[in-house]
C-alpha cells in the first residue's frame, strides 16, 4: 500500500514497484488522481480513495483492503515531506532489491527499497542516515 500515490513521490514508488511485478494498492484522496497508474499497470495496481487525516476514513480503508483479501505489506507516506521541495526521484536497484533513490540538491536524502517475495512486498526498508546513504550499493537505474 502506497499512500500519497497521487503525488510525485507516491506515483514514482507505485510505478517502480508495479513495473517489477509487485502488486500495489495506490491510495490517494481521489481515485481519479491514480487512475493513470491503474491504466498503466492494470494487473499490479489497485486504486483506493481515502482522506488519511480522517481516522474513520483510515479504518474504512483498512476494512476495504482486508475485505478484498489484500494484505497491506507496507505503507509509504513521504509525499508531504517532499511536496514543496525540488527533489529528484530515480528508480534503482538498492542492495539487490528494487527501490527508489530521492535526491535533494545533489545529495541523497532517502532510499526506499522493497523486498519482494512471491510477487508481493514482504518488507519495506528506508535509509535516511547520511553515512549509510553514502555507502549504499546502488546499481544502475532499473529499466
Amino acid at each position: 500500500m502506497v499512500t500519497g500515490a497521487g503525488g510525485a513521490l507516491g506515483r514514482a514508488v507505485v510505478s517502480e514497484f508495479a513495473a517489477t511485478g509487485v502488486r500495489v494498492i495506490a491510495v490517494a484522496r481521489s481515485v481519479k488522481t491514480v487512475a493513470p497508474l491503474v491504466d498503466a499497470h492494470p494487473d499490479a495496481v489497485a486504486a483506493e480513495a481515502a482522506d488519511l487525516t480522517d481516522p474513520g476514513a483510515v479504518t474504512a480503508l483498512w476494512q476495504r483492503v482486508d475485505e478484498r483479501g489484500a494484505v497491506a505489506r507496507f505503507l509509504v507516506n513521504m509525499t508531504r515531506r517532499f511536496a514543496s521541495m525540488d527533489v529528484t526521484i530515480e528508480s534503482a536497484v538498492v542492495n539487490g532489491e528494487p527501490g527508489v533513490v530521492v535526491t535533494l540538491a545533489g545529495s541523497r536524502v532517502v532510499t526506499l527499497t522493497a523486498h519482494v517475495d512471491d510477487g508481493a512486498i514482504a518488507a519495506l526498508y528506508s535509509v535516511v542516515n547520511p553515512d549509510k546513504l553514502a555507502a549504499l550499493d546502488i546499481a544502475d537505474p532499473m529499466i
